[in-house]
């Protein structure tokens, strides 16, 4: 199956990764329906391949999933790995620009101190778009104990497990708002955008 994604994606110092990617989409002979089987179908080729790739590229390679169900489910445009002009110190594995209301995705394959790292990007976001919408999405599930300590109330908007239906439901909520690609003065610094191009 043809990635929808790496195609627009022109990061020449991952290209290792992305050529893995595009490799292992390649052997996938199609996704199912639902958003959260996809995810399971992509990460269960990624442990398929032979030889196994680098452990390192892990996280990559989940976001890199994450962002191909967005594209197949028609969630463009999206940019990623973007950095926008005034949230300083931040780039967002994923962002869906709206000039009132952008969404961040925040992919993490586990929670257990990556969940920092989203809460301030989330803050960030929050302080220059007061109703931006941010998504923790995980492979794992969060550990309640983990999530007693999180106060990710006024960062965070919701976790999701992307192996689970919460995530067909997130993506049908994503799939019934609008997003554009940012103003010609764009407030996004850097990032690779995948759609509308």
């Amino acid at each position: 199956m043809r990635s929808l994604i790496v195609s627009q994606l022109h990061l020449g110092g991952e290209s290792k990764t992305f050529s893995a990617y595009n490799r292992m989409m390649n052997s996938i002979s199609g996704l199912p329906d639902e958003p959260h089987a996809c995810i399971q179908t992509i990460m269960q080729a990624y442990h398929e391949i032979d030889p196994p790739l680098d452990r390192n590229i892990h996280g990559k390679i989940f976001e890199l999933a994450v962002g191909e169900v967005l594209a197949q489910s028609g969630i463009l445009p999206l940019y990623f790995q973007a950095e926008l002009r005034h949230v300083p110190l931040a780039k967002f594995d994923w962002l869906l620009y709206h000039p009132q209301q952008p969404v961040s995705l925040s992919c993490k394959t586990n929670t257990r101190e990556r969940w920092k790292q989203a809460a301030y990007e989330g803050m960030a976001l929050k302080n220059v778009y007061p109703q931006a919408i941010n998504y923790l999405i995980t492979i794992e599930p969060t550990p309640k104990a983990d999530s007693k300590r999180m106060d990710t109330s006024q960062t965070i908007d919701q976790f999701i497990q992307a192996t689970t239906p919460e995530f067909d439901e997130m993506i049908k909520v994503l799939t019934e708002m609008e997003f554009c690609i940012a103003e010609m003065l764009s407030p996004i610094v850097s990032g690779n955008l995948v759609g509308n191009q």
